[in-house]
């Protein structure tokens, strides 16, 4: 409901109100999220914590966002309990010093929510999301090649198993 608009504009709620919207989807789900860890050696999650930490960091100031990730990742990691994840990896999708909007780009579908349709919510997100990487330790992948083509998916796929190989 939240990234459908239904709760006003970008901005008009406090950031960790808005990331508790986000939270409790984890923690509705957190049984099942259990299992999938439990079962498997790897698992992959799209959207996680960490995301949460940059998409709502961007609408705090710069200097309090440490701070605002300790928030969440107490609300997310302490208090729900949830899996404290031991490699973030984050897809560098930024060309030219821009965002560039991967579902248009990948998927070829217009569909926006209410982030992607703000071009400069994308911009301060993107800026954000490099400053949490540095404070967090996130591992990055470049989406985009030296001359500017999107990389291959398998090229891809093998910067992320060297990473995980080499914290595993």
């Amino acid at each position: 409901s939240y990234l459908n608009g239904n709760f006003g504009k970008i901005g008009e709620l406090d950031p960790l109100l808005v990331a508790s919207f986000f939270s409790i989807d984890r923690l509705w789900d957190k049984e099942n999220l259990d299992m999938i860890v439990n079962e498997n050696d790897i698992t992959v999650l799209d959207r996680y914590v960490g995301s949460n930490m940059y998409h709502q960091g961007c609408m705090v100031e710069i200097n309090q966002l440490n701070n605002f990730c300790m928030k969440i990742k107490e609300l997310e990691y302490d208090v729900y309990e949830l899996r404290v994840p031991d490699i973030t990896i984050w897809i560098d999708n930024g060309k030219d010093g821009k965002p560039i909007n991967l579902r248009t780009l990948i998927h070829n579908d217009n569909k926006k929510d209410l982030h992607e349709k703000n071009v400069g919510y994308q911009l301060k997100a993107y800026e954000t999301i490099k400053e949490v990487a540095k404070l967090e330790g996130w591992q990055k992948i470049a989406l985009f090649d030296e001359s500017g083509d999107v990389r291959r998916i398998e090229d891809m796929v093998t910067d992320a198993v060297s990473i995980i190989n080499y914290f595993m």
